[in-house]
This record gives structure tokens, sequence and C-alpha cells, in this order.
């Protein structure tokens, strides 16, 4: 619904536009989802990123870094902190490492052989 509804206003963009009551709130909603994301304030660092991957989605951005050598090191630190979890180092769009931490029981079991 909602690509249909940019797409039908992209074919309009030489006229003057009036809005309904039904694209502002999918608007308002576009809005609100991309600014609690933080993609206005994106900037050019590293982002570690810890996946619910159950859904498919970030559960949770554990921070962006400048420098690779600090976001590798927060990578591996997350990792031994999130047992079980996916984790994903970034650069924008590109992704550099993706690892599923060790789970603590498996981990355990290992240690124990």
């Amino acid at each position: 619904m909602i690509r249909a509804k940019a797409d039908a206003m992209e074919r309009r963009l030489d006229r003057p536009a009036t809005v309904t009551p039904e694209t502002t709130r999918l608007v308002v909603e576009a809005l609100r989802f991309f600014a609690a994301r933080g993609f206005a304030e994106r900037r050019d660092g590293y982002t570690i990123e810890v996946w619910d991957t159950r859904r498919g989605t970030v559960a949770e951005e554990v921070g962006e870094i400048a420098i690779l050598a600090v976001a590798e090191a927060v990578f591996d630190a997350v990792l031994e902190a999130r047992p079980g979890c996916l984790v994903t180092l970034r650069k924008k769009a590109l992704k550099l490492r993706e690892r599923r931490a060790p789970d603590a029981a498996a981990a355990d079991e290992e240690g124990e052989k």
C-alpha cells in the first residue's frame, strides 16, 4: 500500500499536490520509523548490530564507531557478552563481519570435552 502511494505521488511530481488524511498518516508513520532508527543522524562510522533472527530485524544497534580497530574490538566484546546472538559489523550497507556468538551452554559443554 505504501509503495503504491509513493508511486502515485511520484507520477504527479510536476503538479501541485494535495495530501489526503490517509496519505498524511502514512507519511507520518514512515518519518517516525526512519527517525526512530536514526537514519537522519547516520554518519560514516562503523556500526555494530545485534539481530533478532526470529524477526529478521536489528534488535539493538550497539554503537557507531569511527575507528575500524575499535569497532572490531567492540564487535568481539559483544560476541562474548551476548551468547547465541547474531552480531554484525557494518560500514553503511556493507557488511564487514557477521558471526553468531557461541551459546554459553554449548561453550561449557565444549570446554568439558
